[in-house]
Parts: C-alpha cells; sequence; structure tokens
C-alpha cells in the first residue's frame, strides 16, 4: 500500500510540482498534515482532530446557519438576488468565522485572499495588482501575515477556537512552531 511506502511514495517532499513560487522545493514540506509522513502527520492529525470536536462542528453549523439566514432576509427584502456571490460564500465565511473567531469582514478578507492566491492568473482576482507573480506573492504574504497576528494574539489570549486549540500540545507532545502553525 502507497501510504505505508513512504520511502517511494512520500509526501515530505511537498504537493506543488516544481516547488512553491520561486523555490525549488515546496516550502511547506513537512509542515503540513498533508506534507508529513509517518510520526509527524499522526501527531498533526492528533491535534486537528481536537479542533473537529463535536462542539466545534456544532458551532460551524449554528454560524453557518446564522449567516445563511441573515443573506436570505436581505435578499427576500430586496426582491431577490444571486446565490452564487450571495449565499454560497457564507457556507466558508461562517465556517472560518466558528473555527478562528474571526468576524464577518475577516472571513470575507481570508476568503478573497484565498481565491486570490488560487486563481491569480484571474483578473477578477487581481487585488488591483497587474502582474500574476506578485499578485500570488502577495495574496500568500497577506494569509501568512493575517495567521502570525491571529497567533500571537491567541497566545496572548487563548480561547476555544481552532488556533488556541492547536497552540496547546497535549502532555508530552512540543509546542507547534509557528511556521507549522501558519501552514496547518
Amino acid at each position: 500500500m502507497a501510504f505505508r511506502d513512504t520511502e517511494t511514495f512520500s509526501s515530505e517532499h511537498g504537493t506543488v510540482i516544481g516547488g512553491s513560487f520561486r523555490n525549488e522545493v515546496d516550502t511547506a514540506s513537512g509542515r503540513m498534515l498533508v506534507t508529513s509522513d509517518a510520526q509527524r502527520h499522526r501527531q498533526l492529525r492528533r491535534r486537528m482532530h481536537r479542533v473537529f470536536s463535536a462542539r466545534m462542528i456544532e458551532r460551524v453549523s449554528e454560524t453557518v446557519r446564522e449567516r445563511v439566514a441573515v443573506v436570505l432576509d436581505r435578499m427576500w427584502a430586496d426582491g431577490g438576488g444571486d446565490f452564487a456571490t450571495d449565499v454560497a460564500r457564507e457556507l466558508p465565511a461562517g465556517g472560518l468565522m466558528a473555527q478562528l473567531n474571526i468576524g464577518h469582514a475577516d472571513a470575507l478578507h481570508l476568503l478573497r485572499l484565498t481565491q486570490t492566491m488560487i486563481g491569480y492568473r484571474d483578473e477578477d482576482h487581481s487585488l488591483g495588482i497587474a502582474h500574476e507573480g506578485l499578485r500570488l506573492a502577495t495574496a500568500q504574504a497577506d494569509i501568512f501575515d493575517f495567521f502570525l497576528d491571529l497567533i500571537a494574539e491567541r497566545r496572548a489570549e487563548p480561547g476555544d477556537d481552532a488556533v488556541s486549540i492547536l497552540l496547546q500540545p497535549e502532555p508530552g507532545e512540543r509546542e507547534l512552531d509557528e511556521d507549522t502553525l501558519r501552514s496547518t
């Protein structure tokens, strides 16, 4: 089985063919759940399981329902709307709000940055930047900066959000470094 043969079928080399932007290798190698093998993968997976507790799933469900209800009420009052632009974005936005304990504006900001990072060649996601490579690098840097700020906030004032949960090591585990935290 391929997942047991990490010598031949390793995830440690990353998921980006040809490396990350302007690098020979994927800079996330060994730092993310999807780019780790064996023991490191199990450690990160255990931490992620704590994030996706029944309590968190219920909180995400409740927040998404609330966000969708707000938008549907507005669409009803306005006499209609566009499901794809008005309602669909509230599903991931509500998930981000609940999991990260952030506001709606921050969730939409992260979604825009993610869309730009994934679709950096699409003019609709340009961030007002003409050069595609700069567009991609800017979106990635902005996402990393967002999470570095969030990590610092949660270190100072932990809560029951995903970042706070990931910051708390299990007995016998070491704390995740900032590179791993922002990549996870």
